[in-house]
């Protein structure tokens, strides 16, 4: 029987330098963080991409358990995680830009891993695990934002379509950070 550990002060602000210093921002430089608000209000995008966010979980979810019938649970949730961060930071793109929306993605692992951290699982009790499948959700947020560039101001019902296209064609990583298209991390 393995012996849980449990991470220290000193690991954890470990953790979180190494989360600050080398996630990848979409692979935009700091020089993108540069942004201003066109909108006289800039509630009114982040009001927008709060309700796309519950749009893009309902959808998401319906569509792969209409679609995929013969589909395991694990390759339902695996598609169904990959297409929300993809059409969510797609969407996020085109509300603000590529480097702002990939700071929204990684703010969102942060909080998924300090969740895990501090409220555990059944499977990962409290103050052991301080993982949200960050890298595989980063690399999906990446996909996304390179759909971005390439359909540029669509909505999120598009970026939904979007999405779809892409996870079906294989493009997106699965939980264990695999490459869907290739077969390889």
């Amino acid at each position: 029987m393995s012996k849980k550990h449990y991470l220290t002060e000193s690991e954890l602000r470990s953790i979180i330098k190494k989360v600050i210093e080398e996630q990848s921002y979409g692979g935009y430089g700091l020089e993108g963080l540069q942004y201003k608000f066109e909108s006289p209000n800039p509630m009114e995008k982040f009001n927008k991409l709060n309700s796309a966010m519950k749009l893009v979980e309902y959808k998401t979810s319906r569509i792969y358990f209409q679609i995929n019938q013969n589909c395991d649970q694990t390759c339902v949730s695996d598609k169904q995680d990959a297409m929300r961060h993809i059409a969510m930071s797609a969407y996020a793109a085109t509300l603000f830009n590529g480097p702002i929306a990939s700071i929204f993605g990684q703010i969102q692992e942060l909080k998924g891993a300090l969740r895990m951290f501090f409220r555990g699982s059944q499977s990962n009790p409290r103050f052991t695990k301080f993982d949200s499948n960050w890298v595989m959700n980063t690399n999906n947020n990446n996909i996304g934002l390179k759909l971005a560039q390439d359909y540029p101001n669509r909505s999120v019902d598009q970026y939904i379509e979007l999405s779809k296209k892409t996870v079906e064609s294989g493009n997106y990583y699965n939980r264990n950070n695999v490459y869907m298209k290739t077969g390889r991390r």
